[in-house]
C-alpha cells in the first residue's frame, strides 16, 4: 500500500505518523435509520396521498344541523333588554324647565378687602421713585474675641 501512495511531503508525514499516541475512540452513528413506526406512518401517509391524487371514490354522507333553542332565562333576558332599549329609544315627554342662574354678589367685606388690595397696588405703582435716597449697604461680620476661640479650642480637645 506504501508503493501506491504519491510520494509528497504530506503523503511522507503519514506514513511515518506514531499511532501510538492516539487515544482510542468509539464512533456513534448520527443519523439513525427511522423507527418501524416511523416507516408505517410514512406508508400511510403515502397511501392516502396516492388515493387523493388517483381519484379515490367518497362515501356519501349526510350533513345534520343540530340547533340548540335558548332557555327560559335566556329568553327572559333578551325581553328585558329589548324594553330597556325601547325605552331608551323611545319618545318620552320630559316636561319644560327654565333655569334660574344664580349669580351672588360679594359680602361687604370682601368687597372691602377687594378695595384695600387695589388700593394697595395702585399706591405702590404711583410711587414716587425721586423721594428715595441713595444708601449704601455694608456687610458686618463679627468675629469671636479670643475668650470664645480659647473654650471652642478647649471642647473640641476634651470630645
Amino acid at each position: 500500500m506504501a508503493s501506491q501512495l504519491p510520494t509528497s511531503p504530506i503523503a511522507g508525514a503519514i506514513n511515518s505518523f506514531n499511532k501510538d499516541g492516539l487515544k482510542p475512540t468509539e464512533t456513534a452513528e448520527k443519523n439513525p435509520l427511522p423507527s418501524s413506526a416511523d416507516v408505517k406512518q410514512e406508508k400511510t401517509h403515502q397511501n392516502i396521498l396516492a388515493e387523493v391524487e388517483g381519484g379515490a371514490k367518497l362515501r356519501h354522507t349526510d350533513t345534520k344541523e343540530k340547533i340548540v333553542l335558548p332557555s327560559a332565562d335566556d329568553v327572559k333576558q333578551e325581553k328585558n333588554r329589548q324594553s330597556l332599549l325601547s325605552e331608551v329609544e323611545g319618545d318620552h315627554s320630559l316636561k319644560k324647565v327654565t333655569t334660574d342662574e344664580k349669580n351672588p354678589l360679594p359680602d361687604n367685606d370682601a368687597i372691602a378687602a377687594e378695595k384695600k388690595e387695589v388700593e394697595m397696588r395702585t399706591g405702590i405703582e404711583q410711587y414716587n421713585k425721586e423721594n428715595m435716597k441713595h444708601t449704601d449697604t455694608q456687610v458686618k461680620q463679627v468675629l469671636p474675641d479670643k475668650d470664645t476661640i480659647e473654650q471652642e479650642r478647649r471642647n473640641s480637645l476634651n470630645e
